[in-house]
């Protein structure tokens, strides 16, 4: 059964999107989301085990007096627990004013999962760009997310439910909390459970006092999620799907060619320099974890080296710890100066990027 289909515009939703506007058309670091056409259906997701507005309840009226007792009880509980969890998110936001991020708690792994985050979905973008037009279709059941162009091609991938956000009850369910959660979901429970992180711990998570929510928070809370799921369980890429006000979260198995260092070298300059990712080393750093690359301090400097077996890439940072200089030996690459396109972006102290063939 299918439970999305939405048309996409020409162009897949995404972070990496908006980072890669021709040069001609420069465009700063913003965070470009699908909008749903006035042709869209409503998106349908399975009501989750836990109560609250992520699901309509359809309880009937002639239940047993005691049933409804212990429900009412029930619910005074779930409300008790979730004022003693926006208490304590509320404090951290609070604690951390010049952090970025919603939940201050995950700032780790965002920012060591960014990096590889915004590579990723560049390849979903990519692959989404071949299709054309095309629309998404999500079914719940089969666990399936599946991209199809106007001409009747298809991107399928295996879709494993992360969390929904919903403006509604100003919380998120994690996905090992709803039926069609799964194991991949869960991983992100036992890390909260084992380093004591009730953010990923607790089924519902509420929103902070004072966060939103608009349209735009929702949006960017679910990049923010997305980028912690790619630090924590190190796959990718992850998929934000418009469900009426809310957002659901997904990653996905997708058929993507496999990220090589050649690759990062083209194009994690303009990532680095694009303002999205809050720091750079930790993101470099994050990237080689999850892909298994060789990784060294530079010979000289404050710096990274990074190598693959067929390609190497050096990354300097200057004295604030942004990205200064990166420098590339690819296999098979052309004997030429890699573009810099990322340098139309308004970022103080843009890296220099060069390239040699191996």
């Amino acid at each position: 059964m299918c439970l999305f289909r939405k048309k996409e515009p020409k162009q897949m939703q995404s972070v990496a999107k908006a980072l890669y506007t021709p040069s001609s058309n420069p465009t700063g670091p913003v965070m470009e989301d699908y909008v749903p056409s006035a042709k869209s259906s409503k998106t349908r997701l399975a009501p989750p085990t836990t109560s609250g507005a992520h699901r309509n309840s359809n309880a009937s009226g002639a239940g047993e007096t005691s049933l409804s007792t212990r429900t009412s009880d029930a619910g005074a509980q779930r409300e008790e627990q979730q004022a003693k969890l926006r208490a304590l998110v509320t404090q951290r936001h609070n604690d951390a004013p010049d952090s970025p991020f919603v939940y201050p708690a995950l700032a780790p792994w965002i920012e060591s999962g960014q990096l590889a985050a915004l590579l990723q979905q560049d390849a979903l973008v990519e692959a989404g760009d071949e299709l054309g037009g095309h629309r998404f279709d999500v079914d719940m059941e089969a666990g399936t997310l599946t991209f199809t162009g106007d001409d009747g091609r298809k991107l399928e991938c295996r879709a494993h439910l992360l969390c929904s956000i919903a403006p509604g009850p100003r919380s998120i369910l994690w996905g090992w909390a709803h039926p069609r959660g799964d194991e991949v979901a869960a991983g992100l429970r036992r890390l909260g459970k084992e380093q004591q992180i009730t953010e990923l711990s607790a089924d519902e998570l509420p929103f902070p006092d004072g966060f939103g929510p608009t349209d735009e928070d929702i949006a960017a809370l679910a990049h923010q999620i997305g980028w912690a799921a790619v630090g924590i369980l190190k796959r990718g890429p992850y998929y934000s799907a418009p469900n009426g006000p809310s957002r659901v979260l997904f990653i996905l198995d997708a058929p993507l060619p496999t990220l090589t260092l050649a690759t990062a070298v083209t194009k994690a300059p303009r990532m680095l320099s694009s303002g999205l990712i809050n720091n750079p080393r930790c993101a470099v750093e994050g990237l080689a974890d999850m892909m298994r690359w060789n990784m060294n301090p530079a010979q000289e400097g404050s710096g990274i080296q990074l190598s693959d077996g067929t390609s190497a890439m050096t990354v300097m940072f200057d004295e604030n710890g942004r990205c200064a200089h990166l420098t590339g030996s690819l296999a098979g690459a052309p004997d030429q100066p890699q573009p810099q396109e990322h340098a139309q972006h308004a970022q103080p102290s843009a890296p220099t990027v060069s390239a040699t063939a191996a």
